[in-house]
């Protein structure tokens, strides 16, 4: 789950097709995982069939592992270089949609992330905001509150 966060994350802020490496373990055995986001597919693939594995408790288990981490940083690398090519746009992205709230215009914000965020998007009834939500938040508390009488 981690990883497919860290796919969609790379994502907004621009780089796609770029594979991020998960590990999963239980107790000294420990597999990878590989998630990407296709720009082609419109979608966030998770390889973990047939990874590779790992057993700590075995010394060449352990020197595989090693050679594995040694390898990331070339991959670390490569991240840093395609950051460094979006990383101005995605500094300007974060000023108008963030920031600026796109001066008042409706936003399809991707950074918007917080339930508070979400309640103002989809206008719907968010505890902490209460009566001082947008317009549609009273209608949406009761509806709320009808479904959960309705439920009892």
């Amino acid at each position: 789950m981690n990883s497919a966060s860290v796919a969609h994350f790379l994502r907004i802020i621009g780089i796609t097709d770029f594979p991020v490496y998960g590990l999963a373990h239980a107790g000294p055995l420990h597999t990878l995982s590989m998630t990407w986001y296709s720009s082609t597919d419109d979608v966030i693939y998770i390889s973990d069939r047939n990874s590779p594995g790992f057993d700590l408790r075995k010394s060449w288990d352990v020197l595989r592992y090693m050679a594995f981490l040694i390898r990331l940083e070339d991959h670390a690398l490569e991240l840093q270089r395609r950051y460094n090519k979006v990383q101005a746009a995605f500094l300007e992205k974060i000023r108008k949609e963030v920031v600026n709230k796109n001066d008042g215009a409706d936003s399809e914000s991707s950074l918007l992330w917080t339930a508070s965020d979400q309640a103002d998007k989809f206008k719907i009834y968010y505890p902490e905001k209460g009566a001082k939500g947008v317009e549609g938040v009273e209608e949406s508390k009761a509806q709320a509150s009808a479904s959960a009488k309705s439920r009892d």
